[in-house]
């Protein structure tokens, strides 16, 4: 009800485990739909009645557990929950009965796996779905500086995306940035010597923060949607 009548708002299943927006970036629509940890399979049906409502549109997947921080598409090692009910679906599952199947979805944003990480697959259609993990509750280097003793804070950061869908491929531009620092990964000296040892431990430092600011390039946007929000 919170949101009810704003004019991004889509709707929500599941008493708002799941729920769908658009927003505008670059001249173009663009439709989320942000599905539950492990969504069972009602709530897939759930986002394959919204993509038909708004057919067409680039659509960006948000779930919990979708990547680990090497790139697979492996639940959890603590406890993989879609072994435990049938009815609840993991990263492949989630890949094989929804994303893969669906051409306008064409990226998928994920945390729960403490880190970063990401991976490229083509979908049925033959067409890029960009993957992309990103995870710092585990961080808590600002505990420390405080003088305070180990706690997960997430130190404020979070991942900036910038769509640029100016030229003749659109680019996604990501940087990794602290509130409470309040600098990109890139301006702080201490940044891999802080993380990457519990995050990423066979990275090097210069992997590690090449890991925090990339660019995504949408080399298939313009031969799949148009401005209109219909798939080629």
């Amino acid at each position: 009800e919170f949101f009810r009548g704003k004019p991004w708002y889509v709707s929500s299943n599941a008493g708002g485990g799941d729920s769908a927006q658009i927003f505008t970036a670059g001249g173009y629509r663009f439709l989320h739909i942000g599905l539950q940890f492990n969504p069972p399979n009602s709530t897939l049906r759930w986002a394959e009645r919204v993509m038909r409502r708004y057919r067409g549109l680039p659509t960006i997947i948000s779930t919990h557990d979708f990547l680990d921080t090497q790139g697979r598409r492996l639940p959890n090692p603590i406890v993989d929950p879609a072994a435990v009910d049938p009815e609840d679906n993991n990263a492949e599952e989630m890949w094989d009965k929804l994303i893969s199947r669906h051409d306008q979805i064409f990226m998928v944003l994920c945390g729960h796996e403490h880190g970063q990480s990401r991976r490229m697959d083509r979908n049925r259609s033959g067409n890029m779905v960009h993957q992309v993990l990103a995870d710092y509750q585990d961080r808590g280097q600002s505990v420390k500086d405080a003088g305070g003793k180990p706690a997960y804070t997430g130190d404020g950061w979070l991942r900036l995306m910038e769509f640029d869908m100016s030229g003749a491929v659109p680019l996604v531009r990501v940087r990794t940035h602290s509130t409470h620092y309040k600098a990109s990964s890139g301006q702080m000296p201490n940044y891999a010597a802080w993380y990457r040892p519990h995050e990423q431990p066979k990275m090097t430092d210069a992997d590690f923060l090449a890991a925090e600011e990339f660019t995504l390039e949408l080399s298939d946007f313009r031969k799949r949607f148009d401005r209109r929000g219909r798939v080629r």
